[in-house]
């Protein structure tokens, strides 16, 4: 795997290899002799790069999730909150990345996701419109990590209008 992944850089690529590695010492020391479940550690260490990379696509989907809904309903109370949400969750997206990510996180999948969720959250709004949102993510996982992010302008591209009504 070459240069060992390192733990503080990127969680995911270090999990991934450490499990690699225990699994290689659990085939080859005799089972007779070694009491350790290497088997089940090496799972454990995955599922921490697992639990990592699912709370960065979590937040991403929320992020698409609360654009819709400012995109709706631009004038509601609660824009406000769901704009602090966004910045919330950006700076979570942005702080717990990692390069390794990007091969397992599905920016289209999330989209999807979240317009689906939109159209049951949003169902009883008069003025939302599911099919006015792109079919396709308008937005990138890099769009995301960018540090000059506009939410105003992230709204806009989802509709020409900036507005699903």
């Amino acid at each position: 795997m070459g240069k060992a992944a390192s733990y503080e850089t990127d969680i995911v690529a270090w999990a991934e290899e450490q499990s690699a590695l225990l699994r290689n010492v659990a085939r080859q020391t005799p089972p007779a002799s070694n009491p350790i479940d290497w088997d089940n550690i090496a799972e454990e260490i995955e599922t921490v790069g697992r639990s990592e990379t699912r709370a960065v696509t979590s937040a991403i989907r929320l992020v698409f999730l609360h654009l819709i809904k400012l995109a709706a309903l631009p004038d509601t109370q609660a824009s406000t909150h769901w704009r602090s949400e966004i910045i919330t969750w950006l700076g979570d997206i942005r702080e717990d990345y990692t390069p390794s990510m990007a091969l397992k996180i599905d920016g289209e999948a999330l989209w999807q996701r979240a317009r689906r969720e939109a159209s049951v959250v949003l169902s009883d709004e008069p003025n939302f419109s599911p099919e006015a949102l792109p079919e396709h993510c308008p937005l990138t996982v890099a769009d995301l990590l960018d540090e000059n992010f506009d939410i105003t302008k992230a709204i806009a591209t989802l509709t020409p209008k900036g507005h699903l009504a």
